[in-house]
C-alpha cells in the first residue's frame, strides 16, 4: 500500500477519533450520563448475547439433523465438528424447529455451518464479557450515587469492612472524592481540550484543500511560524502531535466489524485481530508524519513546503 492510500486509511481512523475522544470522556464527566449510557449499552448486549445463543443452537439444530438424515462419508465429519464443540454450547437442546435442509449435503455446507457456530460462540463469549463488566461498573456507580444522596464521605459496598484507623478512613474519603469530583472535572478537561485540538485539526485538514488559505487556517502551523527557539516548538509540537496520534490509534482500536474483527479485553480478540492491529500500528506512523508536515505547513530552507523522504 502506497503512502497516499494510507494517508487516506489514517484520515478515516482520524475522524473517527476526533469525534469518538471527545464523546467518550463528555459521558465520562457526568454520573447520571455515565448510568444511562451503561443502562442503555447493557439492554444492547443482552441483546446480542441472546441472539448468539439462538444462533447456536440453530446451527447445532442443523447439524444434528444431519447427522440422523444422512449417511455417508459425511457423517463421521459432522460427528467430529459436534464433537469440537465447546462446553457449555455443546449441550445445548436441539430446538423445536423444522429448518429447510439441503437437498445434497457436501463438506462446504458443513463447513459453512461449523463457521457459523465458532464465530457465534465467539460474538458470545465477547458480549457476555462486556455485559459483565458493565454491569459491575453500573451498581458501581449506583452505590457512588446512593452515597452522596445519603452524604456520606465513603462508597458503601456491601463487601466493604468498617475502618479500623485514621489512614483507612483517609483512604475511603479520598477514593470516594476521586469518583465523585475530581474524575468528572478532569474528564470534562480533556474533552474540552480534545474538542479544541479536534477543530483546530479538522480547519488545519480541510484547508489543505486550498493552498493558499492554508497558511493562514492551520493555527500550529502559524504558531510554529513565530517561534524562534527549540523549547517552544517542542511545547507546540508535542501536545499537537500527541492528540493527532491519539485520535487515529483510538480510531483504529475501537473500529469493529461484527464476527469479523475487533479488540476486546480479557484475552477475548482473536489472534488475527491482534495480528492485523499490530500491523496497522506500525504502517500508520508513516501517514501520521506525513499527514502531520502538511497540517503545519513546514517549510523547507528554501521556503517552500517541506516533504518527508518516503513521500
Amino acid at each position: 500500500m502506497c503512502i497516499r492510500d494510507r494517508r487516506r486509511v489514517h484520515g478515516l481512523f482520524l475522524s473517527n477519533g476526533i469525534i469518538g475522544v471527545p464523546k467518550t470522556f463528555l459521558r465520562r464527566s457526568n454520573i447520571n450520563t455515565r448510568f444511562k449510557t451503561i443502562c442503555c449499552n447493557l439492554t444492547l448486549e443482552q441483546d446480542v448475547v441472546d441472539t448468539s445463543k439462538v444462533e447456536i443452537a440453530k446451527a447445532l439444530t442443523k447439524l444434528r439433523k444431519m447427522e440422523r438424515r444422512y449417511a455417508g462419508e459425511h457423517v463421521d465429519c459432522i460427528r467430529k465438528m459436534l464433537g469440537s464443540v465447546p462446553e457449555p454450547f455443546a449441550s445445548l437442546p436441539s430446538l423445536d424447529y423444522d429448518f429447510p435442509m439441503a437437498t445434497e449435503v457436501t463438506r462446504a455446507v458443513i463447513s459453512d455451518l461449523y463457521y457459523n457456530i465458532m464465530a457465534n460462540i465467539q460474538e458470545y463469549r465477547v458480549h457476555c464479557d462486556k455485559y459483565k463488566r458493565l454491569l459491575r461498573e453500573g451498581l458501581f456507580i449506583q452505590r457512588l450515587v446512593d452515597s452522596v444522596n445519603r452524604n456520606l464521605n465513603y462508597i458503601d459496598e456491601p463487601s466493604r469492612k468498617q475502618p479500623l484507623n485514621f489512614w483507612d478512613k483517609c483512604i475511603d474519603s479520598l477514593y470516594f472524592l476521586w469518583h465523585k469530583s475530581i474524575q468528572p472535572k478532569l474528564c470534562l478537561a480533556i474533552a474540552v481540550i480534545a474538542i479544541i485540538y479536534g477543530i483546530i485539526i479538522t480547519v488545519g485538514e480541510c484547508s489543505l484543500l486550498w493552498p493558499k488559505a492554508h497558511q493562514y487556517l492551520s493555527p500550529i502551523g502559524y504558531l510554529l511560524d513565530l517561534s524562534n527557539n527549540y523549547v517552544t516548538i517542542v511545547l507546540i509540537t508535542v501536545p499537537s502531535l500527541g492528540m493527532f496520534i491519539a485520535y487515529t490509534y483510538y480510531g483504529l482500536f475501537n473500529f469493529k466489524l461484527s464476527k469479523f474483527y475487533g479488540l476486546y479485553p480479557h484475552k477475548q480478540t482473536a489472534p488475527s485481530c491482534l495480528v492485523y492491529s499490530g500491523l496497522y500500528t506500525a504502517k500508520l506512523a508513516f501517514p501520521i508524519c506525513s499527514n502531520y508536515l502538511l497540517l503545519v505547513n513546514m517549510k523547507n530552507v528554501n521556503g517552500g513546503l517541506s516533504k518527508p523522504v518516503f513521500e
